[in-house]
């Protein structure tokens, strides 16, 4: 998004939208990328895993500019409508995707570079022509009807290890790691971080597990690549 201070809310800073269920917001979209908490809670909400979850709603793709496996909700026909329709309603809507939980509210990472050093999140209002302005509220607010925390503790950590990943891909691919080599890589990145967790268990303590297990591969992985030139 261009001019993104222009967009910007304070927690006490209102804005004017109710939704119509009118579910404008459920089609013509493909850009709705799933955390692996809306894996997680998708796949608990629908008693399944979350394997299963992303076989069936989603696509996954390596990202043009992070070399990231992204997860993407996969939309259906013509009208691009969400695969969690049914019947026209939201079928895990107590649990539905954190970008669709805040619309029309976004958000973003604050950080100082080059250490990637997060310091907190950014609230914006998005564009939409959906929906009535004649209800206000403040970005806490909504954040709270919602049951969505101000200071969101995995979206931070989501955010640092993402950075982290970024630069250690980019890294293997600047050393010609070959095609091989990444598939292998990208695969393992998938499942430590998309797909590796037991619905009946914490999501956070898994997520922070998964996370160390990635970083002391990668440490690995570098100082191998790096004694090998």
């Amino acid at each position: 998004m261009e001019n993104i201070d222009n967009y910007k809310l304070g927690l006490n800073d209102t804005f004017a939208f109710k939704c119509r269920m009118c579910g404008s917001c459920c089609r013509g979209r493909d850009d709705i990328l799933l955390t692996p908490r809306d894996i997680f809670n998708i796949a608990k909400e629908l008693e399944t895993i979350p394997l299963e979850i992303v076989n069936k709603y989603c696509e996954v793709f390596i990202g043009q500019d992070s070399r990231l496996p992204v997860v993407r909700l996969k939309y259906l026909g013509s009208h691009k409508g969400c695969p969690l329709l049914e019947g026209g309603r939201c079928k895990v809507h107590s649990q539905k995707p954190i970008v669709c939980a805040l619309f029309p509210l976004g958000r973003v990472m604050a950080y100082e570079d080059p250490n990637k050093d997060f310091s907190s999140i950014n609230y914006i209002l998005n564009p939409t022509t959906c929906g009535s302005r004649r209800t206000k509220h403040t970005v806490e607010s909504w954040l709270n009807e919602f049951g969505i925390h101000v200071e969101d503790e995995f979206f931070l950590e989501w955010n640092t290890i993402l950075f982290y990943l970024i630069d250690q891909i980019k890294f293997l691919e600047e050393k010609k790691l070959s095609a091989e080599g990444m598939d292998v890589v990208w695969n393992g990145v998938t499942g430590h971080l998309y797909l590796e967790y037991d619905t009946g268990k914490d999501f956070m303590e898994q997520f922070r597990e998964n996370v160390r297990v990635l970083r002391e591969t990668f440490s690995k992985l570098r100082i191998l690549v790096e004694n090998a030139e």
